[in-house]
């Protein structure tokens, strides 16, 4: 709203010509003043070049209030508001870029399907973080927690059963709109990923598995139709299942076209391309994201033997773009005016420079003693590890879990924990995995920390050799995670 408020005393500027050549004061009638007409004076004013401007103005502005309205959502509802409440809060920005936030909450006025689905992850997503006793399919033993979600173990239990009810209907609807095909495909990919991530949650890795592969054949189709992007934009939504699939990649590796064969999934391809991964310009975590996905996709390239040759070309070419992005990391750590929040993220986006490196330099055909000699390394990344989580808790909000859409540091955590022989800083890893309490995406620290026992206890049960009396050098080369959603995480070690 804009008033215009009178000033006193302002001196009038818009009389005629007559009467300030007389120095009297005009009334500024028109076309002729009161005094020139009873004078019977020539009355004239001269022409304005700019509108008459007020002598105060002052805007008054109300901010929109934030709308909790979703379509399909009941009105009124407790749970409904609460679970939304905590999505805008929680998953704004912390969890979620801002940008896809913005566009999902305000397509799902209009998508049901969105809203339902955004009040499904909201809600699951607020009992395992503060719900109090056993959350969702929580990991390991010491699980459990305070409080949280009001009203204890009952309430919890209730938000649970609301969180289902909402992804069954998302879910519904979803299944309803392909059969009479009214399709939207980008509405499909945003449940996509929160579907993946609702799975997450709930501990039923392998239907997450099923979401992520499913969202990265859809969002390839799209690409290659040129199909129009409705509710969030390209790059964002990009941006989101190239981290998709890096997990899908680090989680199952080889044995990722035989798990989706399994439920008739078909293997997605490779999000970048080794070739195209350049040093770009953009966001400094989008771009480190991107590389790392070509990364993990040049190494189980080079596994499975798809690069008969030209594999180290490829991962030299790899290797020069990562230097390129760390030397704009280096000039962007110096700039003062850098937000706090992307100063959290710098130790984030160290470990995985280090890691990058260290799987670029590893070939499939090198020993296991290669990893040697990233000891300084493997110890780097386990004090940025331990620097990161200190200062999360100084600075976030006290959780009992915490569930994370981010590159992350469990993945690093459990490579230190898996690589490295030095036995100190192993079992500093396996520590910091089996009490951080973190779940990113598919990654969940407690069953990292199980793994890493497994292998540590693999390799020093072997560190002597009776017969030639020499110490044994036992390795474990490689793990083969099976995912079963009623069984849990089962791995194999080779």
């Amino acid at each position: 709203m804009v008033a215009n408020l009178r000033t006193c005393g302002s001196r009038s500027k818009t009389g005629c010509r007559t009467c300030k050549l007389r120095r009297v004061k005009c009334d500024e009638s028109k076309p002729h003043c009161q005094r020139c007409q009873s004078a019977q004076r020539v009355c004239t004013y001269t022409p304005s070049k700019k509108p008459p401007r007020p002598g105060l103005r002052m805007v008054i502005y109300t901010a929109p209030q934030a709308s909790a309205s979703l379509a399909g959502a009941r009105t009124g509802c407790p749970q409904t508001q609460e679970a939304l409440n905590f999505f805008v809060h929680e998953a704004r920005g912390r969890l979620f870029p801002v940008e896809f936030c913005h566009a999902v909450l305000r397509a799902s006025q209009s998508e049901a399907v969105l809203g339902h689905a955004i009040c499904a992850f909201g809600a699951l997503q607020r009992v395992y973080e503060f719900g109090e006793g056993r959350t969702c399919t929580s990991p390991g033993p010491g699980d459990g927690g305070g409080g949280g979600v009001r009203g204890g173990i009952e309430a919890t239990n209730s938000a649970m059963r609301f969180a289902t009810r909402e992804y069954g209907k998302a879910l519904g609807m979803l299944r309803a709109r392909r059969q009479e095909e009214r399709q939207s495909h980008d509405v499909a990919l945003v449940c996509s990923v929160l579907f993946a991530c609702f799975e997450c949650l709930r501990g039923c890795r392998r239907a997450a598995i099923i979401h992520i592969a499913s969202g990265l054949n859809l969002l390839r189709q799209m690409e290659m139709e040129g199909s129009a992007w409705d509710v969030v934009s390209r790059r964002v939504i990009r941006a989101l299942f190239t981290r998709l699939d890096s997990q899908l990649v680090e989680v199952l590796g080889v044995g990722v076209g035989e798990t989706l064969g399994e439920d008739g999934i078909r293997t997605p391809g490779a999000m970048v391309m080794g070739e195209d991964a350049g040093p770009g310009e953009g966001d400094l975590r989008e771009d480190l994201d991107e590389l790392m996905n070509a990364i993990l996709r040049e190494k189980l390239d080079s596994v499975m033997g798809a690069q008969v040759s030209g594999g180290r070309s490829a991962s030299g070419k790899l290797l020069s773009a990562l230097e390129t992005w760390h030397a704009r990391f280096a000039n962007a750590e110096s700039d003062p005016e850098r937000s706090s929040q992307m100063k959290e993220d710098d130790a984030v986006l160290r470990i995985w420079y280090l890691v990058g490196k260290m799987y670029l330099t590893i070939r499939p055909s090198d020993p296991e003693t290669a990893w040697d000699q990233f000891s300084d390394e493997f110890e780097t990344i386990l004090g940025l590890c331990e620097i990161y989580i200190s200062e999360s808790k100084r600075t976030s909000t006290p959780r009992n879990y915490t569930f994370s859409f981010s590159l992350g540091i469990v993945p690093p955590l459990f490579i230190t924990a898996q690589r490295c022989r030095n036995a100190s800083i192993r079992r500093r890893a396996i520590h910091l995995l089996s009490t951080c309490r973190r779940r990113e995406i598919v990654w969940d620290s407690a069953y990292a920390a199980e793994a890493a026992q497994r292998v540590m206890e693999i390799e020093e049960s072997a560190a002597f050799d009776a017969a030639t009396r020499q110490p044994a050098d036992l390795r474990v080369r490689t793990l083969k995670a099976i995912l079963d959603d009623e069984d849990g995480v089962k791995v194999l070690f080779e």
